[in-house]
């Protein structure tokens, strides 16, 4: 027991400071892990056993320590060097990064203020001022930042001129670029500049130099401005947009516009009958021209023969064909349809003479020199558009010595009308216009009508029930310019279901011819006028009073322009073996290369027309563009017919070399009038000499004049 005392007490002595060295175990707690390492009972010990057994409770003293304390190493020992306060000491029991801010009192990086560095993100909302400072500066709170670069890779951009920026390349200073080398300034020239797309250039000049070769109707060689027009591109190409005009050709027009001024002016004045009369034919008609048809219409055909002898057509126009068969004269329809026999013994193939034919309704009238030899009905409908001299409509050619005169209306001509070109030789002035089959009227439109219906350009179904309410009108389309002279056709159907019947005007609206109010009935209505007051604007109105209850239907309206569908006037030979149309339709027959020749007549009456026009002017114009006069030609008299009278001393007519030759200054009105001639004989043969020219007034002239100058050829 003494033994185990003793070593109790030692142990006691060495756990003292072992136990001051570790914070787990208490002192009672080591003794009492001492005490239990002691050998226990009682009796003697041995010094060696005793000993060991000391050595056994040091060692499990030791182990017991060392199992609940840290190594010892250098950082431990400058730590413990350390002197620590209680504040410092808390920062070690933080459990985690936001415990912890909240000990050093941080909170967020919006809350902190000072200067900040090393931080790699965080988010400055506004309530911070940040400034920022070196070769580039900027201050700034609220959430607003203004930067001002002061430097550029260690280059002051203080010290550098206006200008764009350039990077160099390797040493990457920046340095002013220069304009024209390092870059194009929009109105530089650009000659640095390579491989440009052209596109998107609007403006600009090229050199010479720069220009390719070019191929085609327009050759070059390259690096040159110099251009060869190929001759077909001239003289092959179609003049697109060709319009035959008058006028003055002025240095502002197109040739286009020039040529068709040349072109209308001698159609203008190329309406003579003289000195050519016509033409003989030899078996071989003239070539074909498209032409208006006749339809259901009323028309005319009027021409002069001389010595048929062989073959069946002497003429198709319109698509109608008059032929003899044997002693047989017929008419018939385009493709040898419609056949109608006039009669035996009419014509022959021998006479010489004045043929007509006059279709009104279906009442056709054949005429020889100026006199009724057989009527007919003829209801055909005339589909046919080919015009043609000596052939037609598969008969054989004709062989004719002399065919002149040659005049297509698209009216009936009365017998009356029919004598009078006979005896003239030409017809009435009030058909010398362009006339046409075609509908003029395109439409119509209700002005009132309680009911309309049914609206075409050739007709509509009108209902009006109430009265006392005003007039009310169906309008028609304007159906054009007229002038003084004209003719004008208008025919319809009206069906009158009930009612009064209503008025018809024609005019603008109102006046404008003869008589403006017509009278209608029901059933087909056909009404003819000669225009008394040129008009801009003609127009065909069907009126019903304020009184009046009608119902009515107009159908098969046609509102056409009558006069002269072609007019071949002769023409001197060898211009193209082409007979001029004077109608204004161009129904130019061609003459083939053999076969019909132009003949030139002697010793008989011939006569130079001409319709001429001035606007505000009074220059002498030509009557027929060339020589108009052949040798040997004596004046036999001079008429005019104008549509405004003179207001000075007059008209004068003579030749380019004396211009009142034949008529000294003649005063005149809008009535024909016969003027006194001052001489009969051109002053020379030259070809001045055997013009003829017009010139209007001493004052400014507007208005036209149909001309007529008749002479006589001798031997």
């Amino acid at each position: 027991m003494r033994f185990r005392l003793f070593f109790l007490i030692l142990c006691a002595a060495l756990a003292a400071p072992l136990a001051s060295a570790q914070t787990a175990k208490s002192r009672a707690t080591l003794y009492t892990e001492i005490d239990a390492a002691l050998p226990s009972g009682t009796g003697a010990i041995t010094a060696s056993a005793l000993r060991a057994q000391l050595k056994n409770v040091v060692a499990s003293a030791f182990n017991t320590i060392n199992a609940d304390a840290q190594p010892i190493d250098a950082d431990l020992t400058a730590i413990a060097a350390l002197t620590t306060t209680t504040y410092g000491r808390s920062l070690l029991t933080q459990a985690d990064a936001a415990a912890t801010r909240t000990t050093l009192g941080l909170g967020t990086l919006a809350t902190q203020s000072g200067t900040f560095s090393g931080t790699s993100s965080g988010t400055n909302t506004g309530d911070q001022t940040i400034s920022i400072t070196g070769d580039g500066t900027a201050s700034g709170s609220t959430g607003a930042l203004s930067l001002t670069v002061t430097r550029l890779n260690g280059t002051a951009l203080s010290g550098l001129a206006t200008g764009l920026l350039k990077n160099t390349t390797a040493t990457g200073v920046p340095s002013i670029a220069v304009a024209g080398t390092d870059y194009l300034t929009p109105t530089g020239s650009g000659a640095s500049l390579t491989a440009l797309n052209a596109t998107q250039l609007t403006s600009g000049t090229m050199p010479a130099a720069r220009l390719p070769a070019f191929a085609g109707e327009a050759t070059s060689s390259a690096g040159s401005a110099a251009l060869t027009l190929t001759n077909s591109a001239v003289i092959g190409k179609v003049l697109t947009g060709y319009a035959s005009t008058t006028g003055a050709v002025a240095a502002t027009d197109t040739i286009l516009g020039a040529i068709g001024k040349l072109n209308g002016n001698d159609a203008a004045t190329r309406n003579a009958l003289a000195p050519a009369q016509g033409i003989a034919l030899n078996g071989t008609p003239t070539t074909a021209v498209t032409g208006p048809t006749f339809g259901s219409s009323d028309f005319s055909i009027s021409f002069r023969v001389r010595g048929f002898t062989t073959g069946e057509a002497l003429i198709s126009v319109g698509g109608a064909t008059l032929f003899l068969n044997g002693s047989t004269t017929y008419i018939e329809k385009a493709g040898g349809t419609g056949i109608i026999a006039f009669g035996t013994g009419l014509l022959s193939f021998t006479f010489a003479g004045q043929v007509d034919y006059t279709r009104s309704g279906t009442t056709g009238t054949l005429y020889f020199n100026g006199n009724s030899v057989a009527t007919i009905t003829d209801a055909n409908v005339y589909t046919g558009t080919s015009y043609q001299l000596g052939g037609g409509s598969g008969r054989s050619s004709s062989t004719v010595a002399g065919f002149t005169n040659v005049y297509v209306f698209n009216r009936a001509l009365s017998a009356t009308e029919v004598k009078a070109l006979y005896d003239a030789s030409e017809p009435a002035s009030t058909d010398n216009n362009t006339a046409s089959n075609t509908n003029l009227n395109t439409g119509f439109t209700n002005s009132g009508y309680d009911t309309f219906s049914g609206a075409s350009a050739t007709g509509f179904t009108a209902v009006k029930t109430t009265t006392g309410a005003g007039t009310k009108e169906v309008d028609g389309s304007n159906i054009g310019t007229v002038v003084v002279g004209q003719r004008i056709r208008v025919a319809f159907t009206l069906a009158l279901t009930s009612g009064t019947l209503p008025t018809l005007y024609i005019g603008h609206p109102g006046v404008g011819f003869s008589s403006a109010q017509y009278a209608i009935a029901a059933g087909a209505n056909i009404i003819e006028l000669v225009c008394t007051v040129s008009r801009a604007q003609c127009v065909v109105v069907f009126i019903s009073q304020s009184g009046d209850a009608v119902n009515y239907a107009v159908s098969g309206l046609s509102a056409t322009r009558l006069g002269l569908l072609c007019a071949l006037d002769p023409l001197e030979p060898g211009l193209g073996y082409q007979w001029h149309d004077t109608s204004g339709n161009k129904l130019d027959p061609i003459l083939p290369a053999s076969g019909p020749v132009f003949l030139l007549p002697q010793d008989r009456p011939q006569t130079v027309r001409a319709t001429l026009t001035w606007a505000g002017t009074h220059e002498a114009k030509s009557l027929l563009g060339q020589v108009a006069l052949p040798p040997k030609a004596v004046i036999t008299s001079i008429i005019t017919e104008a549509t405004v009278a003179s207001s000075g001393s007059g008209l004068t007519v003579g030749s380019v070399t004396t211009p009142a030759l034949f008529v000294a200054a003649n005063t005149y009105t809008t009535a024909r009038k016969v003027h006194t001639l001052a001489a009969q004989l051109p002053a020379g043969t030259a070809t001045n000499d055997l013009s003829l020219v017009l010139d209007p007034d001493t004052a400014a002239y507007t208005g036209t004049i149909n001309v007529w100058v008749n002479y006589t050829v001798t031997n």
